[in-house]
């Protein structure tokens, strides 16, 4: 049976490391800081917050939707069934 040494098999994946260096490099990286850019983080954290507080009101809206919808769709056929015996 062949001993193989699986972490030299082993290749990372992910190539953020390599963007990272590459976008340092090019001078796109900044260091939000500022308490200009703090505000500015702060404000979109809140409506982010907003966001995700409204698709779970429209998700939850939605499975009640769904499952009354199927009530209905399952309380007719039964109904039909009945109506013709």
């Amino acid at each position: 049976m062949p001993s193989w040494n699986f972490l030299k098999m082993f290749k990372k994946v992910s190539k953020s490391d390599e963007i990272n260096k590459k976008l340092e490099l090019e001078g796109r990286v900044k260091i939000l800081d500022s308490p200009k850019d703090l505000k500015k983080i702060n404000q979109m954290n809140e409506f982010m917050q907003e966001v995700r507080r409204d698709y779970i009101y429209k998700s939850a809206m939605s499975e009640i939707s769904a499952s009354n919808a199927t009530l209905t769709a399952s309380y007719q056929s039964a109904e039909r069934q009945y109506s013709q015996n």
